[in-house]
C-alpha cells in the first residue's frame, strides 16, 4: 500500500541531530510487502524489463577497471622503491604501497562525492524523501553522478581481483572480498533500475571511513621505522578518527538515511517496486551488518589500548590480536609461505627480510 508523504514530513526527516528516525520503523505499524514464492523469477523478469545499463556503460566500467589496476601496478613499482629509500621495515613496504594507492584512490572518489552531495545535490544527505521524488526507470541519471557510478563499478572490479591477487592477506580477507562482489551488486543494480541518489549517498558515507583507514596505516608505516612522539600522536588521531567517522556515517547515518529511507520511505513513494525493494533492502542491510562486523574489531582494538595490552598504533581492521599488538607476525599475500626467500608480488625480496633481521 503507497502512503503520500507530505513536505513537512522530509523536514522532520532531515533534523537527525534532532529525531532519532528507526525508532519510527519500530514504533508505527508499518505494513510489508510479503515476498511470494516467485520472489526470484520475478525479480529476474522485471529486472530484464527495466534494467537500464547499457553496452557503453559496460564498456566504460571495464575502462575504470583496467586503470585502477594499471594504477596499482605503476604505484607499487614507484612507491616500493620510496618505501626503500625510507628505510622502511621490509614487513612494511608492501604495506605502505599498498595502502597508498588506496588512499589515493579512496581520497579522490570522496573529495568528488563530497561535491556533489554537499554542493551540486544538497537534499541527498539527509532527506530521505528526495532519493524517490519522481522517481522512473526511465529517467536521466546525471553526467556527474553517472561518473562516479562507472568509477566506483570499476574500481570494485579492479578491488576484487587486487584482494586476491595483490593484497595483503589478512584474516578479513574473505568477509572483505563478499563486501566487494555486494558493493558491486549493489552499484550496478542501483544504476541500473535509476536508484542513484540514494546509491550516491551510500558512497559518500562509507568512503570517507577508508580514506582515514588508509592514511592512518601509511601513518604507523612511518611510527615503525622509528617511533617518534610526532607519528605516534598521528596514529593515534588517525584511529580516532577513524573510529569516530566509522561510528557516526556508517552505524548511524547510513541506518537512519540509506536503510530507513529504502526500507520506508521509498516503498510508500514508489510501491509498485516491491520485488526490487525486497532485494535492495535484504543487501543495505548485509552491508550494514558488514559495518558492525567490522567495527567490533574497532572495539577490540580500542579494548586492548585501553587496558594496557598496546603502546601504539599498529594496524587496524585485523582479526589476528597479535598483528594488532605489534610486530610478532608478518603479513603476506595469499598463498605466500613466509620464509627469508618469500617474495611479496616480486617486490620484497631476501635481502630486505635480512635487513630486518638485521634491524632486530
Amino acid at each position: 500500500m503507497t502512503m503520500n508523504l507530505s513536505t513537512s514530513t522530509y523536514d522532520e526527516w532531515s533534523a537527525l541531530d534532532k529525531v532519532f528516525l528507526m525508532q519510527r520503523l519500530w514504533s508505527e505499524n508499518i505494513e510489508y510487502a510479503v515476498p511470494t514464492s516467485n520472489l526470484f523469477s520475478d525479480f529476474v523478469r522485471l529486472f530484464s524489463k527495466h534494467n537500464q545499463l547499457n553496452m557503453q556503460d559496460l564498456y566504460v566500467i571495464v575502462a575504470w577497471t583496467v586503470f585502477f589496476t594499471i594504477f596499482r601496478y605503476v604505484a607499487v613499482a614507484v612507491l616500493i622503491p620510496l618505501a626503500t629509500w625510507l628505510k622502511f621495515k621490509s614487513k612494511d613496504r608492501l604495506k605502505f604501497s599498498e595502502c597508498s594507492s588506496k588512499f589515493i584512490s579512496y581520497t579522490s572518489m570522496f573529495m568528488y562525492e563530497y561535491y556533489l552531495i554537499n554542493y551540486k545535490y544538497p537534499t541527498y544527505r539527509y532527506v530521505p524523501g528526495s532519493h524517490w521524488t519522481d522517481h522512473a526507470f526511465d529517467m536521466e541519471v546525471p553526467a556527474d553522478i553517472k561518473l562516479i557510478y562507472l568509477a566506483q563499478a570499476g574500481f570494485y572490479f579492479y578491488a576484487i581481483y587486487a584482494t586476491v591477487c595483490l593484497d595483503i592477506w589478512r584474516k578479513d580477507s574473505l568477509p572483505m572480498l563478499f563486501h566487494h562482489f555486494l558493493a558491486n551488486a549493489l552499484i550496478i543494480f542501483s544504476l541500473s533500475l535509476r536508484y542513484h541518489r540514494i546509491g550516491l549517498a551510500v558512497l559518500y558515507l562509507h568512503d570517507v571511513a577508508d580514506v582515514f583507514l588508509e592514511g592512518t596505516k601509511i601513518c604507523t608505516c612511518f611510527n615503525n621505522r622509528e617511533k617518534t612522539p610526532f607519528w605516534d600522536t598521528m596514529c593515534t588521531l588517525g584511529f580516532l578518527g577513524f573510529a569516530w567517522i566509522w561510528f557516526f556515517f556508517r552505524l548511524y547515518v547510513f541506518p537512519n538515511l540509506v536503510v530507513f529511507g529504502a526500507g520506508y520511505v521509498g516503498p510508500r513513494l514508489v510501491g509498485a517496486h516491491d520485488h526490487f525493494f525486497f532485494m535492495f533492502n535484504v543487501w543495505l542491510m548485509i552491508l550494514l551488518f558488514l559495518n558492525i562486523y567490522w567495527f567490533h574489531f574497532i572495539l577490540k582494538f580500542i579494548y586492548k589500548a585501553v587496558v594496557g595490552d598496546m603502546d601504539t598504533v599498529e594496524d587496524i581492521r585485523e582479526e589476528d590480536e597479535d598483528r594488532l599488538g605489534g610486530e610478532s607476525g608478518e603479513e603476506s599475500p595469499r598463498g605466500v609461505e613466509k620464509s627469508p626467500e618469500t617474495t611479496l608480488n616480486g617486490h620484497v625480496k631476501k635481502e630486505a627480510v635480512d635487513e630486518e633481521k638485521k634491524e632486530r
